[in-house]
């Protein structure tokens, strides 16, 4: 979750959006987890797993690139250190702009 921070700060929200989709029951699990500071980015709750179904959610993490017309460009199984500079690099090919 650092690294998914830092990534969602350093870019233009009009150009990139970063979401994070918790798959627990509720949201008491989801709140324990992000205890504090307060993220950078929505949180959202797959209630009926519909989101899961959508993008063929298999293993966790799963991270997905959307375009602007929510259209799936990107798949990623497993966690990632989302600070890498050839992340950023990957973003901006697809339009995601930096802050400032």
């Amino acid at each position: 979750m650092p690294s998914l921070t830092r990534l969602a700060q350093q870019f233009d929200p009009g150009t990139f959006e970063v979401v994070a989709v918790s798959v627990d029951d509720g949201w008491g699990p989801v709140e324990k987890f992000l205890t504090q500071p307060k993220t950078p980015f929505r949180v959202v709750l797959d209630e009926g797993a519909r989101i899961s179904r959508t993008y063929g959610t298999t293993k966790f993490p799963e991270s997905y690139l959307l375009d602007k017309d929510g259209r799936l460009r990107l798949k990623f199984v497993g966690p990632r250190n989302w600070t890498d500079p050839n992340v950023a690099t990957l973003l901006e090919a697809y339009g995601a702009r930096r802050k400032g």
